[in-house]
């Protein structure tokens, strides 16, 4: 704060549901050859796509939107602080998504019991994110007008000596991407849902001096 400004920072928050959920899948196997690599490689390939061919419908998978690579290059390792040609490796990557949200998880679920691949963990998105931001600043704002008020009243001051002349946004992150566990059928069996889908904002707000007091 200077005798012409103050500057409030406020954190805004907004609730929304996820729409979307995003998964990358990977396998890698090495052979002594490029046709040994790919070989061996195959029966992963299969077992990848055996899934989404048993999910798709169930888990709205997105199908037209299924992308794959496939590629084989020399393997290399380190003897020493040698680089050293070791056969070759065959990596099959797969990304897609689904609109299930709820089947999401058996889809990870069948994934990750495949010996082999890499499944990650899927990524949960939020299709309104430009509406869900937007409220997000308005109660980051009203939060800051908040604080402001209270600020001018402890000094004995009137906040409508003062006007909103600027604000920048220092951070802005969708959360809730982890998930959460709760207790299924009446038992204490675990299991896991997608959590909230929250969008935190922080704001920097600054007034300006408009009217001086007894001017």
């Amino acid at each position: 704060m200077n005798n012409e400004s103050i500057t409030i920072n406020a954190k805004g928050s907004a609730e929304s549901r996820f729409t979307r959920a995003s998964f990358y899948v990977s396998a890698v196997c090495q052979g002594d050859t490029g046709p040994q690599a790919k070989e061996r490689v195959q029966p992963l390939m299969k077992a990848i796509q055996g899934v989404l061919a048993e999910q798709g419908e169930k888990a709205a998978i997105d199908l037209s939107r299924v992308k794959t690579t496939f590629s084989v290059a020399p393997h290399e390792t380190y003897q020493g602080n040698n680089r050293v040609m070791n056969g070759y490796a065959a990596t099959y990557t797969l990304a897609f998504s689904c609109s299930n949200i709820l089947e999401a998880l058996a889809v990870h679920d069948q994934l990750t019991n495949i010996p082999g691949i890499r499944a990650e963990t899927p990524v949960f998105h939020m299709d309104n994110e430009g509406r869900v931001a937007a409220e997000a600043f308005k109660d980051a704002y009203e939060k800051a007008q908040d604080k402001f008020e209270a600020q001018c009243s402890a000094v004995g001051s009137s906040h409508q000596y003062w006007r909103l002349v600027s604000w920048s946004i220092q951070d802005e992150e969708p959360r809730g991407k982890m998930l959460s566990f709760k207790a299924t059928n009446g038992t204490a069996t675990a299991g896991a849902e997608p959590g909230k889908a929250l969008f935190d904002v922080g704001v920097r707000f600054t007034y300006a001096l408009k009217t001086r007091p007894g001017t």
